[in-house]
């Protein structure tokens, strides 16, 4: 994904649902996961290309409003 063409409403949707999701395997459902928050931490992994973007810092700010962390990693 390539921040730079994404509009920050899309870029705002997606980070806001990652950190809302819920386990909704069927396996899961039989011990008793199923429906239940994730917890731990939420790291999105995106291209180290984006890394250099004008606007990057703004990007890593509405991330963190929603407790998720930007990794850049090699392409």
């Amino acid at each position: 994904m390539r921040t730079e063409s994404l509009k920050i409403p899309s870029w705002r949707l997606t980070i806001k649902s990652m950190s809302r999701e819920k386990i909704k395997r069927e396996k899961l459902l039989r011990i008793g996961w199923h429906g239940q928050k994730l917890e731990g931490k939420y790291i999105l992994e995106i291209p180290a290309s984006n890394e250099n973007l004008s606007n990057i810092d703004y990007y890593k700010k509405i991330a963190a409003e929603y407790g998720v962390t930007l990794r850049f990693t090699e392409e």
